[in-house]
């Protein structure tokens, strides 16, 4: 709980470690979606943007109607699940040029893990501890959270990179050095 920033942030995957560092340095302003009673935003759930409808706004949070599945959700209004709030922090380039330009992968051209070269491609790894999975992101900014969607997505777009660069296993800490 002590630790060091540095250390702590050295731990945890890019887009995570800028929103972290954004926030601790503009603390205590706080980066949050303006919204008012029946507004319309968009949220992320389980790596889809969903509609939803602003029922109740109190300080920093929000409840949200999800006519989808017809219930209600309280969010803080600066989290990252608030899509103008993640495409005003994100990089991701629009839809997937990235991808296309791509330059072959060859085994002698990386030396690193395997599960690692898409993040070096611009793809992004997040551990969503509370929707108890992992997202990944492509650098065009779709997010997929299961095996299936994301090798169709790769399919679709002739991506050089396999199926098999990628894990869902959330105990497998991809950009952690193991230490013996």
């Amino acid at each position: 709980l002590l630790e060091p920033l540095s250390n702590y942030l050295s731990k945890v995957d890019l887009g995570t470690k800028q929103y972290i560092e954004n926030y601790v340095l503009t603390y205590p302003k706080r980066r949050l979606v303006n919204a008012s009673v029946k507004d319309h935003i968009n949220i992320e759930l389980n790596g889809q943007w969903i509609d939803a409808i602003v029922s109740k706004v109190d300080a920093s949070l929000m409840r949200v109607f999800l006519p989808v599945l017809n219930k209600h959700e309280w969010l803080y209004r600066g989290s990252l699940r608030l899509q103008p709030l993640f495409n005003s922090l994100s990089s991701y380039e629009p839809p997937c040029k990235r991808l296309a330009a791509e330059k072959p992968l060859t085994l002698s051209n990386n030396k690193c893990h395997f599960l690692l070269i898409p993040l070096n491609y611009g793809w992004k790894r997040q551990i969503r501890n509370d929707l108890g999975t992992i997202v990944y992101v492509s650098p065009c900014g779709q997010m997929f959270t299961d095996g299936e969607r994301l090798h169709a997505f790769l399919y679709q777009t002739q991506s050089l990179l396999s199926i098999r660069q990628f894990t869902f296993d959330m105990n497998c800490r991809v950009t952690q050095k193991f230490i013996s």
